[in-house]
């Protein structure tokens, strides 16, 4: 995992393949906007899918990449601060957090069969904490590997 800065923007990379193949970082850092790429339920150092058919820990797991993305890039400087967060043991005092997520939009593969699932997920990283973003659902879609079930995406505000 990485965090680099050019042309005005902080960029967070987690070394995902498809980063590197198609060329875009997991996050990125605008003045006070963070911007979190669509992310899956991909262990980024065996490229691993995380819970084959379990719509419900994906979306958790997810939900855990996209708040190390914004712990990561919260706190970054200007000055090219760099900072190294191991995936799932985060430092929540460094930097953005969960509370600072304004929107998150759901890509679902099979909305019929997952979505009560994810809903719930969601509902425990979110709600239950008084956070209520903005959101979107859009389902029945296919991803790049079939055992991916959902993808987020998310946008915070520090």
């Amino acid at each position: 995992m990485s965090v680099e800065e050019s042309n005005n923007c902080t960029y967070y990379k987690t070394g995902s393949i498809f980063e590197s193949s198609i060329g875009y970082s997991r996050a990125v850092k605008k003045n006070n906007l963070i911007f979190v790429s669509g992310t899956t339920a991909i262990d980024y150092e065996t490229n691993e899918i995380m819970f084959p058919g379990d719509a419900y820990n994906q979306t958790k797991y997810v939900i855990s990449v996209i708040e190390e993305a914004l712990t990561a890039l919260g706190k970054v400087s200007t000055e090219a601060t760099r900072i190294r967060v191991k995936l799932l043991n985060l430092c929540y005092c460094i930097g953005s957090k969960l509370s600072d997520v304004v929107r998150i939009r759901m890509f679902v593969g099979n909305i019929a069969r997952d979505q009560n699932d994810i809903g719930k997920a969601i509902s425990e990283m979110f709600k239950r904490k008084g956070i209520y973003p903005a959101a979107t659902m859009v389902g029945d879609l296919k991803f790049v590997d079939e055992k991916m079930l959902v993808e987020i995406e998310a946008d915070a505000v520090i």
